[in-house]
């Protein structure tokens, strides 16, 4: 019997939700902005907790749509964690896995470090913070994209009414994007308290995985898989990972996105992090890249595997913008309308992966100045819109968690309720536009090669 996809899964690991499974406290004592909180604030608002929902009614309509579909995955077992350590090596390098596998496990019970020089040999890298349990939560939180992916882009459904969701959101923790190739990056001087970059991992995985099979079947094209990254701060990790590991073909076809405010400085130490993801930088690849003549299995590396669009939005605290800069929710707005969906669109993916940064929020930490000024004010309905029009392009949509941290309140700590808001909105705009176009992307490809198999 056929599935049918309809919903939004949740998709965790009590390890995402527990402070001592990656512990970032400060020396201190006091909470990194950066903790388990806040992924627990997001479990709980979705699953229907009253208190933490910063909207009350649309707090219960995604725990609704999600109801259904709420996944804790188990634990991995030895056997499942070094394979997932093998597919984390097709985007980080060996070394890099195995220096930050040491340097948590060398750690006793209890106590946090930075991940320094002294661990890693390289970048400064301290507002990274790790601990015993740090490396295996990071495989982990792979393993819950992973699930997730499996979940939504293959037809294995277990449940008895043989229906599946169409998208997922997964609520983990340590966010990823910034780890690149060999996890912090020295030019930029750290690591953005990311350590294993799981969205990269599940992409290269998934594509993997679909490339075998394709080539078993002689199928004609190589699987495509896009990351939209919409956090505050561009991920220069992704982007680096998936231009050196897939930009010379071989492993399936990639597009990655990103909307993200940039302001860089003769001292690199004054830009905002990363300071990376130049829109000039890739002026030559942007947009819609034309589809790569069909080749059977084994067929010709393709030199423009890896499609990047990097759109940058001027700070808010600028007060002198260059004309024509992008500002704002308009701004923001106006790069994913203008620029990333025509490349989606272009694109056809098959699968799409989003690293769901939430703090561009009016009032989140990750963009406000030393004088408290904002850089960007997304509300959300901004992710709400990004979450809809993602649903509309047909493939599934998988994201992970990646920054939001909330106001800081002094005394008092985190207030996450604008993490929890725009999470929901963004599950919101997946469910009310899930069936728009359900398939379109693969149904057309599809399409296309019965009717070249016919003539």
């Amino acid at each position: 019997m056929a599935s049918r996809r309809s919903g939004v899964a949740l998709v965790s690991h009590p390890a995402m939700r527990e402070a001592a499974a990656h512990d970032t406290t400060l020396e201190d004592g006091a909470e990194h902005q950066e903790s388990a909180e806040r992924v627990r604030a997001v479990w709980d608002a979705l699953r229907g907790a009253p208190s933490a929902a910063a909207e009350p009614e649309r707090g219960a309509r995604v725990a609704a749509a999600v109801a259904d579909f709420v996944v804790d995955v188990p634990d991995l077992t030895p056997r499942e964690s070094a394979a997932w350590l093998e597919r984390a090596k097709l985007v980080h390098s060996a070394s890099y896995l195995g220096a930050l596998s040491r340097a948590c496990s060398e750690l006793r019970d209890g106590a946090v470090s930075p991940l320094t020089p002294r661990f890693l040999g390289k970048g400064r890298g301290g507002a990274t913070r790790v601990s015993r349990r740090s490396f295996e939560t990071a495989l982990q939180a792979c393993a819950v994209v992973g699930a997730a992916v499996e979940l939504v882009a293959t037809a294995r459904v277990e449940d008895r009414a043989h229906v599946a969701p169409r998208h997922a959101l997964c609520a983990v923790r340590p966010p990823g994007h910034h780890a690149g190739v060999s996890g912090p990056n020295a030019e930029v001087g750290g690591c953005g308290f990311c350590l294993v970059n799981a969205v990269a991992v599940a992409a290269a995985a998934h594509a993997a995985e679909l490339h075998r099979a394709s080539a078993a079947a002689c199928a004609r094209e190589p699987p495509r898989v896009a990351i939209v990254d919409v956090d505050v701060h561009h991920g220069n990790g992704t982007e680096e990972c998936l231009r050196e590991r897939f930009g010379q073909g071989g492993g399936g076809t990639f597009l990655y996105a990103s909307v993200h405010l940039l302001e860089t400085f003769e001292d690199p130490n004054l830009d905002f992090f990363p300071g990376t993801g130049h829109d000039a930088e890739d002026a030559a690849r942007a947009g819609a890249r034309k589809r790569p003549a069909p080749g059977g299995a084994g067929g010709r590396r393709d030199p423009d595997a890896v499609t990047v669009v990097n759109c940058p939005l001027t700070p808010l605290w600028v007060r002198r913008p260059k004309r024509g800069a992008r500002r704002g929710r308009a701004g923001f707005r106006a790069a994913v309308s203008d620029r990333v969906l025509p490349a989606l669109r272009g694109f056809a993916p098959d699968l799409v992966l989003v690293s769901l940064g939430v703090d561009g929020a009016l009032g989140d930490v990750g963009n406000t100045n030393e004088a408290g000024d904002p850089g960007l004010d997304l509300q959300p309905e901004d992710f709400r819109f990004v979450g809809s029009e993602l649903a509309r392009l047909g493939a599934p949509v998988v994201a992970a968690l990646e920054g939001g941290y909330g106001r800081f309140d002094e005394g008092r700590g985190f207030d996450r309720s604008s993490v929890v808001g725009c999470v929901a909105a963004f599950v919101e705009g997946l469910q009310q536009s899930g069936s728009a176009g359900v398939g379109s992307a693969a149904a057309a490809r599809g399409a296309a090669d019965a009717r070249d198999g016919e003539s």
